[in-house]
Protein backbone atom coordinates (compact mmCIF):
# COMPACT_ATOMS: atom_id res chain seq x y z
CA UNK A 1 0.00 0.00 0.00
CA UNK A 2 2.81 2.37 0.88
CA UNK A 3 4.43 1.61 -2.45
CA UNK A 4 1.25 2.67 -4.25
CA UNK A 5 0.99 5.85 -2.24
CA UNK A 6 4.58 6.75 -2.82
CA UNK A 7 4.27 5.82 -6.53
CA UNK A 8 1.18 8.02 -6.82
CA UNK A 9 2.96 10.83 -4.99
CA UNK A 10 6.00 10.39 -7.20
CA UNK A 11 3.89 10.57 -10.37
CA UNK A 12 2.08 13.65 -9.07
CA UNK A 13 5.41 15.34 -8.30
CA UNK A 14 6.67 14.37 -11.76
CA UNK A 15 3.55 15.84 -13.37
CA UNK A 16 3.94 18.99 -11.30
CA UNK A 17 7.58 19.33 -12.38
CA UNK A 18 6.61 18.86 -16.02
CA UNK A 19 3.89 21.49 -15.68
CA UNK A 20 6.30 23.91 -14.03
CA UNK A 21 8.89 23.20 -16.71
CA UNK A 22 6.33 23.91 -19.45
CA UNK A 23 5.16 27.10 -17.74
CA UNK A 24 8.77 28.21 -17.27
CA UNK A 25 9.39 27.85 -21.02
CA UNK A 26 6.18 29.73 -21.80
CA UNK A 27 7.27 32.60 -19.54
CA UNK A 28 10.75 32.51 -21.03
CA UNK A 29 9.27 32.79 -24.53
CA UNK A 30 7.11 35.71 -23.38
CA UNK A 31 10.19 37.46 -22.01
CA UNK A 32 12.04 36.90 -25.28
CA UNK A 33 9.03 38.26 -27.16
CA UNK A 34 8.91 41.33 -24.92
CA UNK A 35 12.64 41.92 -25.42
CA UNK A 36 12.23 41.70 -29.18
CA UNK A 37 9.27 44.10 -29.02
CA UNK A 38 11.26 46.50 -26.87
CA UNK A 39 14.10 46.40 -29.35
CA UNK A 40 11.74 47.11 -32.24
CA UNK A 41 10.12 49.91 -30.27
CA UNK A 42 13.52 51.45 -29.53
CA UNK A 43 14.41 51.28 -33.23
CA UNK A 44 11.18 53.05 -34.13
CA UNK A 45 11.72 55.69 -31.46
CA UNK A 46 15.24 56.25 -32.78
CA UNK A 47 13.86 56.61 -36.31
CA UNK A 48 11.23 59.09 -35.12
CA UNK A 49 13.90 61.11 -33.30
CA UNK A 50 16.00 61.12 -36.45
CA UNK A 51 13.05 62.33 -38.48
CA UNK A 52 12.27 65.05 -35.96
CA UNK A 53 15.89 66.17 -36.09
CA UNK A 54 15.65 66.42 -39.88
CA UNK A 55 12.43 68.40 -39.55
CA UNK A 56 14.15 70.75 -37.11
CA UNK A 57 17.06 71.23 -39.50
CA UNK A 58 14.66 71.92 -42.36
CA UNK A 59 12.81 74.49 -40.29
CA UNK A 60 16.10 76.19 -39.44
CA UNK A 61 17.04 76.28 -43.12
CA UNK A 62 13.66 77.74 -44.05
CA UNK A 63 13.97 80.37 -41.33
CA UNK A 64 17.38 81.34 -42.68
CA UNK A 65 15.92 81.61 -46.18
CA UNK A 66 13.06 83.73 -44.87
CA UNK A 67 15.58 85.98 -43.14
CA UNK A 68 17.52 86.41 -46.40
CA UNK A 69 14.29 87.20 -48.27
CA UNK A 70 13.29 89.69 -45.60
CA UNK A 71 16.68 91.41 -45.74
CA UNK A 72 16.52 91.58 -49.55
CA UNK A 73 13.07 93.14 -49.41
CA UNK A 74 14.20 95.65 -46.81
CA UNK A 75 17.12 96.64 -49.04
CA UNK A 76 14.77 96.99 -52.01
CA UNK A 77 12.43 99.16 -49.96
CA UNK A 78 15.28 101.47 -48.88
CA UNK A 79 16.59 101.71 -52.45
CA UNK A 80 13.11 102.50 -53.74
CA UNK A 81 12.67 105.16 -51.08
CA UNK A 82 15.95 106.82 -52.02
CA UNK A 83 15.48 106.71 -55.78
CA UNK A 84 11.79 107.24 -56.36
CA UNK A 85 9.14 109.65 -55.29
CA UNK A 86 6.65 108.81 -52.57
CA UNK A 87 3.86 107.61 -54.93
CA UNK A 88 6.12 105.15 -56.68
CA UNK A 89 7.71 104.22 -53.38
CA UNK A 90 4.30 103.34 -51.95
CA UNK A 91 3.51 101.02 -54.88
CA UNK A 92 6.97 99.42 -54.74
CA UNK A 93 6.70 98.96 -51.00
CA UNK A 94 3.31 97.26 -51.39
CA UNK A 95 4.79 95.01 -54.05
CA UNK A 96 7.79 94.17 -51.81
CA UNK A 97 5.59 93.50 -48.81
CA UNK A 98 3.33 91.32 -50.95
CA UNK A 99 6.33 89.31 -52.23
CA UNK A 100 7.57 88.89 -48.66
CA UNK A 101 4.12 87.75 -47.52
CA UNK A 102 3.81 85.29 -50.42
CA UNK A 103 7.31 83.92 -49.68
CA UNK A 104 6.50 83.56 -46.00
CA UNK A 105 3.21 81.77 -46.61
CA UNK A 106 4.83 79.55 -49.22
CA UNK A 107 7.60 78.56 -46.81
CA UNK A 108 5.05 77.89 -44.07
CA UNK A 109 3.05 75.68 -46.43
CA UNK A 110 6.19 73.73 -47.37
CA UNK A 111 7.01 73.28 -43.71
CA UNK A 112 3.46 72.07 -43.04
CA UNK A 113 3.58 69.56 -45.87
CA UNK A 114 7.01 68.31 -44.81
CA UNK A 115 5.95 68.01 -41.17
CA UNK A 116 2.72 66.22 -42.10
CA UNK A 117 4.66 63.72 -44.19
CA UNK A 118 7.16 62.98 -41.43
CA UNK A 119 4.45 62.72 -38.80
CA UNK A 120 2.49 60.34 -41.04
CA UNK A 121 5.58 58.14 -41.28
CA UNK A 122 6.01 58.24 -37.51
CA UNK A 123 2.32 57.40 -37.03
CA UNK A 124 2.61 54.43 -39.37
CA UNK A 125 5.60 53.19 -37.38
CA UNK A 126 3.69 53.46 -34.13
CA UNK A 127 0.65 51.75 -35.65
CA UNK A 128 2.91 48.91 -36.78
CA UNK A 129 4.23 48.58 -33.23
CA UNK A 130 0.72 48.44 -31.78
CA UNK A 131 -0.38 45.89 -34.39
CA UNK A 132 2.67 43.72 -33.73
CA UNK A 133 2.16 43.87 -29.96
CA UNK A 134 -1.51 42.98 -30.40
CA UNK A 135 -0.58 40.06 -32.63
CA UNK A 136 2.02 38.83 -30.11
CA UNK A 137 -0.52 39.00 -27.29
CA UNK A 138 -3.08 37.11 -29.36
CA UNK A 139 -0.54 34.38 -30.18
CA UNK A 140 0.50 34.19 -26.52
CA UNK A 141 -3.13 33.85 -25.38
CA UNK A 142 -3.82 31.17 -27.97
CA UNK A 143 -0.70 29.32 -26.88
CA UNK A 144 -1.70 29.39 -23.23
CA UNK A 145 -5.26 28.20 -24.07
CA UNK A 146 -3.96 25.26 -26.08
CA UNK A 147 -1.56 24.35 -23.26
CA UNK A 148 -4.39 24.18 -20.70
Amino acid sequence: MEDQVSDNQYKKVQDDVKTLHHEYHAVLNDVKSLNAGQSALQSNVDAICGNMEKISQSVEEMMKQLQVISEEHQKMAVENMLHKNSGLFSAALKKSVRKLAVGTVSAAMLLGEFSAEKLACAREGLEDIVAEASYNNKIRKQGSKSDA
